[in-house]
């Protein structure tokens, strides 16, 4: 996983909940979850649910239990009913931010689990979120 990539999905996480208040967005509904590898919780890993059926992400960093509640338009909970790819990354914290020269510099990350659950094209991982909400958005990675 290069730096380019995990920057994006930073980015993109970050973003899918700009704007002003006074911008009327959809209506969203309760999306939650847990990431596990292997069996184990996945902790501190960052989930984007990338829409196929509308044009509004929804992005969670998970728990110490893997647990997360996506956000569309923090800092509400929610995500707006439809079709969605779901990419999830998990780096190394210890190699995403070094010094360089006495100041603070993006170093390379190393994917902490397998790099195609990063890749929307790849990740196979896909969820249908309706009104009424779902809290079991569960996903069991694999090597």
């Amino acid at each position: 996983m290069n730096t380019r990539c995990f920057l994006i999905y930073s980015v993109l996480a970050l973003m899918t909940g700009c704007g002003s208040d006074v911008v009327s967005h959809p209506e969203t509904a309760p999306a939650s979850g847990v990431v596990t590898y292997l069996g184990k919780p996945v902790e501190q890993a960052i989930i984007v649910f990338n829409p196929t059926s509308h044009k509004y992400a929804a992005s969670a960093v998970t728990d110490k239990d893997g647990k997360y509640d996506l956000q569309a338009f923090p800092p509400a909970f929610g995500a707006v009913p439809g079709s969605y790819t779901v990419t999830i990354l998990k780096a190394s914290q210890e190699d995403i931010f070094q010094e360089r020269d006495g100041k603070a510099a993006l170093g390379k990350a190393e994917s902490l689990i397998p790099a195609k659950y990063s890749n929307p094209g790849l990740s196979g991982l896909k969820a249908e979120l309706t009104m009424e909400g779902n809290t079991s958005l569960n996903f069991e990675l694999k090597k």
